[in-house]
Order: C-alpha cells, then structure tokens, then sequence
C-alpha cells in the first residue's frame, strides 16, 4: 500500500511539474523581447582637404667626401701632427714616418749614378779620339792607295792600314755599346730614384680633404703599416642623409627642421636587407658625419580624408568604416591608402558623411545593428592625434603601434595602423 502511495504522489508531482513548466512558456513567448541599449560614440565629419600623413623616422648624417688616410710603406710613427676635433686643410700634414733608410739608398742612387756620369764623359772622349784616328787611318789609306797605283807604296803597306782601320772601327763599335750600357745603366738608377722619391712620399702623411679629423689611429712611436688606417677625415661639405625602410613602405619625402627634403632611392639594400634612400642637406643645419637626426617621413600628400585609426575596423580580412545613418551604424569597406601619426587616408566616397569613431570591442559590436547615440564630434586633427597612443621604436625606422583590448576580443594593429578584431 505504501508503495502505491509513494508512486501517486510522484506521478502528481511531475504532472503538475510539466502544467508549470508550459505556463512559463507559453508567458515567456507572450512577452516582449528586451529592448537593445544603444551604444554611444564619438564621431567625427568626414571632409576632402589638403592632408600630409607622416612617419617618425630616424635618418643618419654622412658625408660624401670622408677619407680614411693610411699610408702604402711600413714605418715608425716619428710624428703626429694633428688630434682629434683638429680642423684641417687639403694638404695639412698630419703624420711622418721615419724615411732615414730610404733617404740613404736615394744617397747612395745619387752617389751611384754621379760616378757613371764620369764614366759616360771619359767613354765620350775615348769615342771622340777614336772617331779622329778612324778618321786620319782613312785619309792615308786613300793616299795610299793612290801610291800604289803608280808603284809607290807596296800591297803589304797598303794591307796593314786596311787592318789598322778594321781594329779602329771594332774598337769604336765597343766603346759606342760600352756608352750605351752606361746610359742604361743611368737610366735605370734615375728610375729607382724616381721610385725612391714616390716612396719617400708616402712617408709624409697629408690630409686629401678640407674638413675635420675624426678619429685618429696612431700615436708617436707606433709601427704604421700598409693599408691600417690612421686617420679619419670628416669634410665640412657634401653632408646628405640616408635612411632605412622596409620595402612596403613608399616615401614620398622627407621633412626635417622645416625643410622638405627630395628622396632618392639607392639601388643597394643595408645589410638588415632594408631599402635604402638619400636626401640632400640644406644649408643651414648644423649637423655633422655619423650623426642620427630625427625627421617626418611623408606617405601620402594631397586632397583627402583624414580618419583616425580608431575610426577603422578589420574584420576578415576587409577594412570597415561606419557611418551614421538613421541612428544605426552601417559598415563601408575602404581601402586604406597611407597611415601615419596624422591618422588614416582611405579610398571611398566617405566626404561629408559622418563618421563613427570607437574602441575595437564597440565597433565590433556595431556589426549586430544595436541603435547608436552620438556623443562626442571629433572636429581637428589634434583630436584625432589623441585616439591613438604613440610610437615604438624599431631600429633604425620608427613605426606606429596604438595596441588597445576590448572585453572579450583581441584586437591588433596592422602595419597600415588599423584595428583588427578577432572574437
């Protein structure tokens, strides 16, 4: 009997169980669904002016005419002439290395070469007599021949004179090579003179520039050898700068201390693998060789809407701007052209529409059709400056990072200094 009372009551209880369960049912699909609370954010016009986006940058000063001067012989260091800081002239002496053991060859060449000019004279003058007695033997060998024809002179007289003057012509044929060997050998002891005095040179070390010495290597007494450098030379004129870029960046200028400077690209990489560009000093600016200067480089010049980062969501891939329409946010994809510490440049027909501007986690959930109330407008660039954050350095190339986390989503800069959203 208990048990028969123990299952009516558990059958009563599930029935009326499920009576409860479809009254609630039936007065939650009676009810009206809550109403979405609107989102309130900041918004700005969008207007076609004349915009400028810039880049930090960092940019290395160098000189088109810097010297490194080393010296072609080995030596001692006998003097230094010149220190660090020291401004010199083209043709400044800066160092000597001792030149004694050259200077004594070149006197012993010159001692040398003064003894075969007393050979050459007296070979000259043995030259001379021979050519007077060549010339006499021929004389009387003509008058004797003519004695012979009429029997005064005998063949043996005629026959000896013959012989006197071939032993006088071989004679004079060796003392002509003799001279000859003399002049060579003179020759050769002027070039090594020559090349003496070249080297003797290389013992004074001089600046080849106008400029400033900016580093020197050496020191009195030390042993200066081929191809060490001893001295750098820094010249006061020529200065131009060179900066580093990756390849997805395309600058279209440089502006430095008011200036707006021309780039040009150089066909060579840094050893980072970076693109490398050149832009003339103007005159004026105190900067010197070495130097790390900073500057602004320009993206993108021109008629535009300038956005500010925080006005541009990328979700899949597809860059989103919202514009206000009838109080909702509706999304336009774009196209972003050119990013910098100004803000964002993006292709669309965006003038005159307003823009909503928001955090990733807002423009995020724009995307579902909540009602939107504007609060603030964003109406000058400074504004527009403080939605982002700042920059980071990144070797020698200053990029923008304006990293921001929204509640339940992560969000990313991308190198175009947009917001990207992941859920």
């Amino acid at each position: 009997m208990k048990k028969i009372i123990a299952l009516i009551i558990v059958a009563l209880l599930v029935v009326g169980g499920v009576r409860l369960l479809k009254k609630r049912r039936e007065a939650l699909s009676k009810a009206r669904p809550p109403r979405a609370l609107a989102v309130r954010v900041d918004s700005m016009k969008a207007e076609l002016k004349e915009v400028t986006v810039t880049l930090p940058v960092l940019a290395e000063v160098r000189s088109r005419q810097n010297a490194t001067v080393s010296t072609k012989i080995s030596g001692t260091i006998t003097l230094v002439n010149v220190k660090e800081g020291t401004k010199v002239e083209a043709g400044t002496l800066l160092a000597k290395i001792d030149d004694r053991d050259l200077r004594a060859k070149k006197v012993s060449l010159e001692l040398s070469l003064s003894n075969l000019d007393y050979e050459i004279a007296s070979k000259k003058s043995q030259l001379a007599s021979l050519k007077i007695k060549l010339s006499n033997a021929l004389d009387t060998h003509r008058r004797t021949k003519e004695l012979y024809k009429v029997k005064g002179a005998s063949i043996e007289q005629l026959q000896n004179e013959a012989s006197a003057i071939a032993s006088l012509r071989a004679e004079l044929d060796a003392v002509t090579n003799g001279l000859k060997s003399l002049e060579n050998q003179k020759n050769v002891i002027r070039q090594k003179i020559k090349e003496l005095d070249a080297t003797l040179s290389y013992t004074t070390i001089k600046s080849p520039i106008s400029g400033t010495v900016s580093r020197s290597f050496v020191s009195q007494g030390e042993l200066a050898t081929p191809g060490r450098p001893l001295f750098s030379i820094s010249s006061d004129e020529g200065y131009y700068l060179v900066l580093h870029l990756p390849s997805d960046i395309s600058p279209k200028g440089l502006l430095l201390d008011g200036h707006e400077l021309q780039l040009t690209p150089l066909a060579l990489a840094d050893n980072n693998g970076l693109r490398q560009y050149a832009a003339d000093i103007p005159q004026g600016l105190n900067l010197v060789a070495g130097e790390i200067v900073d500057g602004d480089l320009v993206l993108f010049s021109g008629n535009a809407v300038l956005l500010p980062p925080d006005a541009i969501l990328i979700r899949e891939g597809k860059k989103l701007v919202f514009t206000f329409e009838n109080g909702r946010a509706k999304p336009l994809k774009v196209k972003v052209l050119a990013s910098g510490k100004e803000g964002v440049i993006v292709e669309g027909a965006l003038n005159g529409k307003t823009i909503i501007v928001a955090k990733p986690d807002i423009l995020l959930r724009l995307l579902t059709g909540v009602p939107v109330i504007l609060d603030n407008l964003v109406q000058n660039r400074s504004q527009l400056q403080r939605r982002g954050t700042g920059c980071s350095r990144s070797g020698v190339f200053w990029t923008r990072s304006q990293d921001g986390e929204g509640a339940k989503t992560r969000s990313e800069r991308s190198h175009d200094g947009v917001v990207s959203v992941a859920p």
